[in-house]
């Protein structure tokens, strides 16, 4: 399954070792450990290629869901890329944005979650008539009206995390084109990864606007498409972190 099925990423981290982001959301000062402004600086550098203008114009395309698969392809297979601009697609109400520090300074952390680049690897659509993972039951209508995306969902990992992660937001390609949703939205279109240069891996906030302050909190991400094996042990197409604000 590794190297076939996706995993999931995270961040801000601190570094490859620590899957915990603590926050003192009220400490400005670069020199405490846990000043929100660590935070900010690591995910300003992990965005910065999102915001790089492609100046030779050619590499990116347009991509949307009435694009030909077979094209597509083609255009990956020649080092072309789906546009992909965070600022513009992902709508006016996006609280995920540095002029607001991605939110860590008021204890309401943005988390930014990507699929791990396999090549070649191409999502299957759940079909109608295929069960859905009892998580996604729920949101059972929203994943069968867009049935070409990975959907993304993150919950508290054990029974006594989920009383404190409050209520989830995330901020994606949604089908409504306002960014906000229920759920994470990644379009099958950016599929398959060909190994371009410029390539920008879609991404999906997830915003925490109520967690619990002073308390360790396990948080589990899942992506979900029918061809995504979940391993939580092994982080296949899952992946845990803790939040923990001060």
């Amino acid at each position: 399954i590794v190297g076939v099925s996706p995993g999931l990423g995270f961040r801000p981290q601190m570094d490859p070792i620590t899957s915990l982001i603590r926050v003192k959301s009220s400490e400005k000062n670069p020199l405490h450990p846990y000043s929100y402004v660590h935070y900010v600086r690591l995910i300003d550098e992990f965005l910065s290629t999102y915001l790089i203008v492609d100046k030779r114009g050619e590499q990116i395309i347009n991509c949307d869901f009435n694009s030909d698969p077979a094209y597509l392809d083609y255009q990956f297979s020649m080092n072309k890329v789906c546009r992909f601009e965070i600022v513009e697609m992902f709508g006016p109400d996006n609280m995920c944005i540095q002029t607001r520090n991605y939110e860590y300074d008021k204890s309401k952390p943005c988390v930014v979650l990507k699929l791990n680049k396999i090549y070649g690897w191409v999502p299957e659509p759940y079909g109608p008539n295929d069960p859905l993972p009892e998580e996604l039951m729920p949101y059972e209508p929203v994943v069968r009206a867009n049935p070409r995306n990975v959907f993304i969902l993150c919950r508290g990992e054990f029974q006594v995390d989920l009383d404190f992660t409050g209520p989830i937001t995330y901020f994606s390609l949604s089908p409504d084109g306002k960014g906000r949703g229920p759920l994470g939205f990644i379009p099958f279109y950016y599929f398959p990864y060909k190994n371009q240069d410029g390539y920008r891996a879609p991404l999906v906030f997830a915003y925490f606007s109520n967690i619990t302050t002073n308390v360790l909190v396990n948080v589990m991400c899942r992506a979900y498409a029918k061809n995504i094996y979940r391993n939580n042990l092994y982080r296949i197409g899952a992946v845990h972190f803790e939040i923990m604000i001060d």
